[in-house]
C-alpha cells in the first residue's frame, strides 16, 4: 500500500497589492512562504545576502528561519500572491527540497492557477477547503520541484538564454508603451526573427506579443486612473492608444467595466493613504487585500 505524502499546513494566504517604492524586512518567518509576483518589476529580494531581481514574473520560496527583505523603488503598485505554511519534509523524495528560491513563471504555466484556485477555496470556503486547499498546495510544490529536475544541463543552459532574451524584450516593451512599438522591431532588438520571436514568447508567456502589450498597457491605464486627475482621452494617448474609442473598447473588453466606470470604484481617498494599494481586478475569484487563515 503506497503511503500518503505528508502535505502542507497552510497557516494564512493572500493577495495584496500594495503600493510602490514598498520595502519588507529583513525579517525571518518560523513557516515557509510561497509568493507568487504576476508581473515583472524592479523589486529586489534577498534571501540570506544573495540577491535575486524580479525583472519578469515568479514565484519564491522562503524557507523557515532564513532572513528574507524586499525593496522596491517603483512608483508603480506591486502584486504579490502569498501562502504561509508549515511542513516537514519526511523524505529526500520530497519535493520541497528541490525547488530553487527563484522560479520564473515563464517555465509554468499552472502557477497563477493554482495560487488563484487555494485563494478561491478559502475566499468561498466549500467543504472540506482546508484540507483542499493543502493537498492543490503540495500538487503545486511538485509542479516547481518537477522543473528544476526535468532538464538537462544543455536544456537548461538554452532555456536561461531564451528565458534572457524574453527579458530583454519585456523591458523594450515596458520602457516604450507610450510610443508605437513594431513586433519586428522588438524580434531585432533581442537578435531573433520576427517569426521566432513570436513564436517563443507566446509560448513563454501563454499570450502573443502584441496581446502581452495591450495588457500591459491597460494594467498601466488602471494605475493612473487612480493615482492621477488625468482625463481618460489624455491617460490614453499617454499609454500608446492613438484612438480613445479603441482605448476604452479594449480596457472594457479586458476589465468588464468602463475606463471611468473602473476610476469611480477605486476612487476612494480614504484607501488611497493606506499602505495597501486600490483594489486591481474587478474580476478576481477572490478578495484582494484580506488574509485568510486556514
Amino acid at each position: 500500500m503506497l503511503q500518503q505524502p505528508a502535505l502542507p499546513r497552510i497557516c494564512v494566504i493572500g493577495d495584496f497589492l500594495v503600493k510602490g517604492g514598498w520595502k519588507i524586512g529583513p525579517r525571518i518567518n518560523t513557516e515557509y512562504e510561497l509568493l507568487l509576483f504576476p508581473q515583472a518589476s524592479d523589486t529586489v529580494f534577498l534571501l540570506d545576502r544573495q540577491p535575486y531581481e524580479l525583472n519578469e514574473p515568479c514565484v519564491l520560496l522562503i524557507p523557515p528561519r532564513v532572513t528574507h527583505e524586499f525593496r522596491s523603488s517603483s512608483g508603480r503598485h506591486l502584486r504579490h500572491l502569498f501562502i504561509h505554511f508549515d511542513h516537514t519534509p519526511e523524505s529526500l523524495q520530497d519535493p520541497i527540497r528541490d525547488i530553487p528560491a527563484f522560479v520564473p513563471v515563464s517555465r509554468t504555466v499552472i502557477a497563477e492557477k493554482m495560487f488563484t484556485h487555494i485563494l478561491c477555496l478559502a475566499d468561498q470556503q466549500p467543504p472540506r477547503w482546508k484540507e483542499r486547499a493543502c493537498a492543490s498546495l503540495y500538487l503545486l510544490l511538485e509542479e516547481l520541484a518537477s522543473l528544476n529536475q526535468e532538464q538537462e544541463p544543455r536544456e537548461q543552459d538554452s532555456a536561461a538564454h531564451q528565458s534572457r532574451q524574453i527579458e530583454q524584450a519585456i523591458e523594450y516593451m515596458n520602457a516604450r508603451l507610450d510610443e508605437e512599438i513594431a513586433i519586428k522591431d522588438i524580434a531585432a532588438h533581442v537578435g531573433w526573427t520576427h517569426e521566432y520571436f513570436t513564436r517563443t514568447f507566446t509560448s513563454h508567456m501563454s499570450v502573443p506579443p502584441q496581446q502581452y502589450i495591450l495588457q500591459r498597457r491597460i494594467e498601466r491605464a488602471c494605475e493612473l486612473l487612480v493615482t492621477e486627475n488625468w482625463s481618460v482621452k489624455e491617460i490614453a494617448y499617454s499609454i500608446g492608444f492613438q484612438s480613445e474609442p479603441y482605448f476604452c473598447r479594449v480596457f472594457r473588453k479586458m476589465k468588464g467595466v468602463t475606463a471611468s466606470r473602473y476610476r469611480e470604484i477605486n476612487d476612494d481617498p480614504n484607501v488611497k493613504n493606506l499602505y495597501l494599494a486600490v483594489k486591481h481586478d474587478q474580476h478576481l475569484s477572490h478578495r484582494q487585500n484580506t488574509y485568510y487563515f486556514a
